[in-house]
């Protein structure tokens, strides 16, 4: 149990420290990507953030208070930033949940709600021609295109196979290899893209070896904590559904790399153009939160300064192989 608690709050610490400019900075952080932000309350709460997780792991007496307190400190921070509300703050969040309440089981609803997400999210018109040609290209160069669906297969399939005793330890070794070939893929040895999520992959994976393969006695409280696993149900499993009807974040439906991902634009009158979204996962480390709210706060903030910007965002619907575009 403890090694699990020392894995998730190592990788949550890694990737802020990949993502840091979005975490603190004051000054160094673009106002036109920020809701809310001020250096002395984005600071001292990213501080306090981190210290409660410290304090989980060494810790070993009031732990769920402490736990209590660094959710209760996360979504401050989410609050007054909402860039930060991404797909592994709510993983790393419920996992440690599951750990400090001792309650381990539950974490196999976890991993495979967010597998069979990221598997189906993937089963769209984009993924082969928008991420699957990117993604396979320094191996493949380009070749084998017509294999894409065996990515969201063997997702879905290593989700539902998770779920049951006698396939797990299989699905588990599946898993892990897929997390250690996304780490590689990312690194500068191939695309050199996205380093917050890879201490992510490797904790994930190391949680799944800990958890499933090594034979080592975990201990598990008595009682079940059934609150507990109808929150992680509902999150994992039900929530992500609901982005298909408009009614929940696209960065929390678990779209990891789905080819659903968005664009948006800003041009001016002297054919000036820039990519926002590429330049905020670039420059701060996680990818832009999208919603007609943010869009319309980064609109009205280069307004105030440049009248003649235009903010154009290109999105796409469910299993439609056509673009819409929206002007802000």
């Amino acid at each position: 149990m403890q090694k699990s608690i020392l894995i998730i709050v190592f990788t949550w610490i890694f990737q802020i420290w990949f993502s840091l400019p979005s975490w603190i900075g004051g000054q160094l952080a673009d106002e036109y990507f920020f809701n809310f932000y001020h250096p002395l309350l984005n600071n001292t709460l990213t501080i306090l953030f981190i210290l409660s997780l410290l304090c989980i792991t060494f810790c070993y007496t009031h732990r769920k208070l402490l736990y209590f307190l660094s959710a209760a400190l996360l979504v401050a921070l989410c609050t007054v930033n909402i860039h930060l509300i991404q797909p592994w703050q709510l993983v790393n969040l419920f996992l440690l949940g599951c750990f400090v309440f001792k309650q381990t089981h539950l974490a196999v609803l976890i991993f495979s709600g967010l597998f069979f997400w990221s598997g189906m999210n993937k089963v769209n018109p984009w993924f082969q021609t928008e991420i699957f040609s990117w993604f396979f290209s320094p191996l493949f160069n380009g070749k084998w295109q017509q294999f894409y669906f065996l990515i969201p297969a063997i997702e879905i399939t290593s989700a539902i196979l998770l779920l049951f005793q006698k396939t797990r330890k299989n699905a588990v070794i599946v898993c892990i290899a897929k997390h250690i070939f996304v780490v590689f893929m990312l690194s500068p040895l191939f695309h050199n893209w996205n380093y917050v999520v890879i201490p992510w992959n490797i904790g994930l994976a190391s949680i799944l070896y800990v958890l499933y393969l090594k034979p080592v006695k975990i201990n598990i409280s008595n009682y079940d904590f059934k609150l507990l696993r109808y929150i992680i149900i509902i999150f994992f499993w039900i929530c992500p559904a609901l982005w298909y009807i408009g009614l929940w974040p696209f960065n929390l439906s678990f779209q990891l790399y789905s080819g659903y991902h968005s664009s948006t634009y800003l041009y001016a009158d002297n054919g000036y153009k820039k990519e926002i979204e590429q330049y905020y996962i670039v420059k701060y480390g996680v990818p832009l939160y999208v919603s007609d709210h943010s869009l319309r706060s980064i609109k009205n903030k280069i307004v105030r300064k440049h009248p003649n910007i235009t903010l154009m965002h290109i999105y796409k619907l469910p299993f439609i192989k056509e673009k819409k575009l929206k002007q802000f």
